[in-house]
This record gives C-alpha cells, sequence and structure tokens, in this order.
C-alpha cells in the first residue's frame, strides 16, 4: 500500500441496537496493515424492522462509549460510522453524532455512510456535524437504475456532504470514470491480496 494515497478502512465493531437492550460485538479477526498506513475505524449500527430498537438514553450512551473506543484505538486517524437509518431512527443518530462530535472536538475526521438517496432528495443528513457522507454506490436494490442513470447526467450529488467520496464494491458497478480527487472506499467480500489491489487502483485510475 501507498502510505501518500491510502489507508485502510476497517471494522473495529458492531453495534446492534435490540427492543430492550444494545449488543456490542468487539472485532474477531487479526488486522495485518502496513506500517505508516492511516487506519479508518468502523463502527457499524443496525437495528432490526421486525424487532424495532428501544432508542433509549441507556441506548445511545451505549453506542456513544463504542464509537469513542474505536477512534482511540491505537494508530486510528479516522472514525466511520456505517448504519442505514430508517426515518423513524434519524432522530436517534442526528443525536448520537451531535454527541459524538462534542466529545471527540471539532478537528477529528467523523465519516458516516450513506445510501444513496439521501444524497439526492432525501437530503436528512445536511446538517449532521461530520466531515463526509460517503454514498454507497452498490447493492442499491431496485433503485440502482434510477441512481446510475442520475449519475450519469449530472456526475456528481446534490449534498455538498456525498461530493468527496464514494463507497463501491469489487464485482459490482463502479461510475466511470472515478475522479482522481475522489477518496474511494472499495469493500470486497473476500479477502484482499495484492493482485485485487492492483486491479482496483488500476481501476480507479482509467474508471470501470
Amino acid at each position: 500500500m501507498d502510505a501518500k494515497s491510502e489507508g485502510a478502512a476497517f471494522l473495529a465493531s458492531s453495534v446492534e441496537l435490540l427492543p430492550d437492550s444494545t449488543r456490542v460485538a468487539p472485532r474477531m479477526q487479526p488486522l495485518f496493515v502496513p506500517a505508516g498506513i492511516q487506519r479508518v475505524a468502523v463502527v457499524r449500527v443496525y437495528s432490526h424492522a421486525d424487532k424495532p430498537a428501544a432508542l433509549s438514553e441507556a441506548q445511545l450512551s451505549e453506542t456513544l462509549q463504542t464509537l469513542i473506543a474505536a477512534a482511540r484505538l491505537p494508530g486510528v486517524s479516522a472514525l466511520q460510522i456505517d448504519f442505514d437509518a430508517r426515518v423513524s431512527e434519524r432522530a436517534f443518530y442526528s443525536e448520537l453524532l451531535s454527541e459524538l462530535r462534542r466529545q471527540l472536538g471539532p478537528a477529528y475526521p467523523i465519516s458516516i455512510t450513506a445510501l444513496a438517496t439521501w444524497c439526492i432528495g432525501d437530503r436528512w443528513i445536511r446538517d449532521l456535524p461530520v466531515n463526509e457522507a460517503v454514498p454507497m454506490l452498490f447493492s442499491m436494490g431496485a433503485e440502482e437504475a434510477l441512481i446510475r442513470q442520475y449519475l450519469s447526467s449530472t456526475g456528481t450529488f446534490p449534498e455538498p456532504l456525498c461530493r468527496g467520496s464514494l463507497g463501491i464494491s469489487t464485482g459490482e458497478w463502479w461510475p466511470d470514470p472515478v475522479h482522481s480527487h475522489t477518496r474511494v472506499y472499495v469493500f470486497s467480500q473476500v479477502a484482499w491480496t495484492r493482485e485485487a489491489v492492483q486491479d482496483v487502483r488500476s481501476h480507479i485510475h482509467r474508471g470501470m
């Protein structure tokens, strides 16, 4: 990896919001990252549609402490929160991120993942105290065709938080071209290899 232009975003922990409790699962696999490579700790926060979370003060506090612990892991220089907020959960995530920003301070880089629709029409994220929202351009379901058409005609998102980065996955569609000034988070369903990294590099430089 090139320490000047590449980094490693890794799953640090997962937070499962349940109807009456919070379940935190730490990372179980070892992480091997070359020295000098920037590390972004990712925390996945999720709930279940058939078992709505309580979204209580206790759950907010436990989730917040998990996020802060991830941000303070050795070698970590930024934090990303990966979540799919239902409309009924948006107030919870807004409060969570506001308190996270207060505790980490104004200079700490905070990133969130975002459904592509949040970056186009449903821009509820616009006032969140984060540095970036990463549009997830994979597993988009029924809306994929519309989103691809939108990007092919405009080349960007109307929401400013979404304009500096992209989330893409190996084996799925990528926007063409991927601009050199865009921060790209590449997800893989299998273990990374040297050949896979080289393939991603070539596609980012020339589009796919």
